[in-house]
């Protein structure tokens, strides 16, 4: 043995060699194991107090100066106070389940290397594989925060997790209100009307149906009222297309397919369907479901067993459908082809909860196994015609079209121990298909989120909803992207909108936009104007896009009567008015000590467009472009589609007879770009344009 290596095998002061390589790999495993403990540990202890903050528990962790520090702020602190980062362990350490040795210490690597967050910013774009990760990372951070504030505020309500099971349930709370499920898949485009081919085109170029009106000879034509065609020499305006739900070909318009949509959804079941719209669907939608009804009858073998199919239809009584509604005469309409005794047992059945609470949910589910879920209304004239409706729906299939069911039944048992609710036909009820949350890390995620309605069976319900869409917003670091009918409550009318405008201001002495606007934020969801307001604080880019004004009456059915500058100022007011508390909130003043015109800069609020075109005449006088749309995108990684508007009486809140039943789907992922960023969203904003206002 060489003197030099003698020496140091003889050394009392330092182990033996063979000791030394064993040490060292203990402490290696210990330092694995103490990572991910770590690493779980800091994540618990960032959402604990965000819990805090969220919660306003004054008396747990607050900081020196007495202010609750927000997610962020804790995050932030971690990582001054501690070296490895708190922040970089926990994001680290949730990469332990899904990757392997080597990329965790790379990553881990790469969270404390100061030098290669330097370098970072000068690197290339990341490549399409790496904005996938990238994508699928935000959404599942995302979809943390939704699922830790719905396990938090309505841990009795998810659908799917059987370790709710077991809990005790008040007989007032309402079962099955949101879950999250993988294995989904988004078959085909985002359902846009008018078609997503229509942005960026004017008007004239639209197809419009060629009517038959009293010339209606056909049971196709006279059921649909659009003429049938062989060809399109047939076709007066429209195009000669084959339509599966009328078993015809007809001159069809601009959203006609819609037609298909929905009988294609019914035709896929093979057991049940499930169905529930705001009013009854009418003209060529009726007849659309109609003639699936049929030819689900004629699918029956003899002998068997039938099928269950349950339209819930919600009724308002504010007169947008007359209170009322006759279930007997919707069921002979849509029966009408059907025999007595077809195995086909329909049943029609009206949600009206409350004097201000009814069914807004709008989903068609086929056996649990495939959904259509959105915002459409099945009304021929305001989505087929001259000044089609804006709006967007979703196909799904998996597990989560099963929790769209789920969803369901409570309202349907509600509204069947009523007398509002008629039957025919011999079908006898299928069990339900057993609900289940997929395999983790399989197709899309997807959370299925909705709010109960003012049910008195649901005093005691929260608003999973809001919950999510509020936690939404609050997870953003990027972007909020908002394309909704309205944020101002529809119930500040006409004598409302003069006082704010001109009676307030000039009997107070007050500049008229400064107190009009404030004004016009007690209408707007207050915790929707916080979250909003912290996202601007955050540097966070929010866009919306809004129901365009009438120019001839400064409303319609569609917008609630504010201009989109008017909306804009309303939650600049409400950031000004409570500043201090915002700030305490988010426990810095802004991002990067910017200004408040730098912060309000960070808003931006549009009217829908589909060209330069500010209107659409009909029958010679200009009407404004409607959106019905109920989307929020954050981050490009997470996206809701559903039923929820976000002005009050969408939002919830704490009023439980106030609230109407509302549900959608938040998508999260590399899906989320192509599905609803790429094909929707970044068409829909460059076109869409801001309005003054009018006064």
């Amino acid at each position: 043995m060489a003197p030099g290596l003698s020496r140091l095998h003889r050394d009392a002061r330092g182990a033996g060699l063979v000791e030394y390589l064993m040490l060292v790999g203990l402490v290696g495993l210990l330092a694995l194991a103490a990572f991910r403990h770590f690493g779980q540990t800091a994540q618990a202890k960032i959402e604990g107090q965000a819990r805090c903050v969220e919660a306003l528990d004054a008396g747990c962790g607050k900081g020196n100066d007495g202010v609750v520090p927000s997610r962020a702020q804790v995050v932030d602190g971690l990582a001054t106070e501690h070296a490895p980062s708190a922040q970089a362990l926990a994001g680290a350490g949730a990469e332990v389940a899904s990757t392997g040795l080597a990329a965790r210490l790379l990553g881990l690597l790469r969270h404390l290397d100061p030098i290669g967050r330097a370098q970072a910013a000068d690197a290339p774009p990341p490549s399409p594989a790496a904005a996938r990760v990238d994508a699928n990372e935000e959404g599942r951070r995302i979809a943390d925060a939704v699922v830790t504030a719905l396990r938090r505020t309505e841990p009795y309500s998810e659908i799917g997790n059987p370790r709710w099971r077991l809990a005790p349930r008040s007989w007032l709370a309402s079962r099955d209100l949101w879950g999250i499920s993988w294995g989904n898949e988004l078959p085909g485009a985002l359902l846009q009307s008018p078609p997503a081919s229509h942005w960026g085109r004017r008007s004239e170029t639209m197809a419009q149906p060629d009517a038959c009106g009293a010339n209606c000879r056909t049971r196709a034509e006279r059921d649909f009222g659009i003429r049938e065609c062989q060809s399109q020499a047939d076709c007066t305006t429209g195009t000669c297309t084959g339509v599966a739900a009328a078993g015809a070909s007809l001159c069809t318009g601009h959203s006609d397919f819609l037609y298909d949509e929905v009988y294609r959804t019914f035709v896929a079941a093979e057991r049940t369907v499930t169905f529930a719209t705001f009013g009854a669907p009418n003209e060529g939608y009726t007849a659309a479901i109609r003639n699936a009804l049929t030819e689900l009858h004629n699918r029956q073998p003899p002998g068997g067993r039938g099928m269950d199919v349950r339209l819930l239809i919600g009724e308002a009584p504010d007169g947008n459908q007359p209170t009322g509604t006759n279930v007997r005469s919707i069921l002979a309409d849509l029966t009408r082809d059907l025999p007595a005794d077809s195995p086909i047992r329909v049943t029609v059945a009206t949600y009206g909860g409350a004097p201000a609470s009814w069914n807004h949910a709008k989903m068609i589910v086929a056996d649990g196994r495939e959904a259509l879920v959105g915002g459409h209304n099945w009304w021929t004239n305001d989505y087929n015609r001259t000044n089609p409706v804006h709006d967007v729906s979703l196909r799904l299939r998996g597990p989560a079209a099963r929790h769209a069911e789920a969803y369901f039944e409570p309202l349907w048992a509600y509204a069947l121990s009523g007398r509002r609710h008629a039957s025919r036909g011999t079908g006898v009820p299928h069990a339900a298909a057993p609900v289940t949350q997929g395999t983790p890390g399989e197709g899309v995620p997807v959370i299925s989120v909705g709010v109960p309605g003012g049910t008195t069976a649901n005093l005691a319900s929260g608003v999973a909803g809001d919950t999510a869409l509020m936690t939404m917003i609050r997870s953003a670091r990027r972007t909020v992207r908002l394309s909704q009918q309205e944020l101002v409550s529809q119930q500040l009318a006409a004598p409302s909108r003069q006082w704010v405008t001109e009676t307030v201001p000039g009997a107070l002495g007050r500049r008229a936009g400064d107190l009009a606007a404030s004004a016009l934020a007690q209408h707007i969801d207050p915790r929707l104007l916080d979250e909003l307001a912290l996202a601007m604080m955050r540097g966070v880019r929010v866009e919306v896009v809004l129901t365009g004004l009438n120019p001839a009456t400064s409303t319609d059915g569609y917008s609630h009567g504010w201009s989109t500058e008017q909306t804009r100022q309303a939650v600049i007011a409400h950031l000004r008015a409570n500043l201090p508390r915002l700030q305490r909130m988010q426990r810095q003043p802004v991002v990067g000590g910017a200004s408040m015109d730098e912060v309000a800069n960070n808003l931006e609020i549009r009217e829908l467009r589909f060209s330069d075109e500010d209107n659409i005449l009909v029958n010679g006088q200009p009407e404004p472009l409607r959106n019905h749309a109920k989307v929020l995108i954050v981050d490009d990684a997470a996206a809701y589609v559903g039923s929820q508007n976000m002005y009050p009486g969408g939002l919830a809140g704490q009023r439980p007879m106030t609230q109407l039943a509302e549900f959608g789907y938040i998508f999260l992922g590399e899906t989320v770009h192509p599905t609803i960023v790429r094909d929707y969203w970044d068409r829909m904003w460059p076109l869409a344009r801001g309005r003054p206002d009018p006064g």
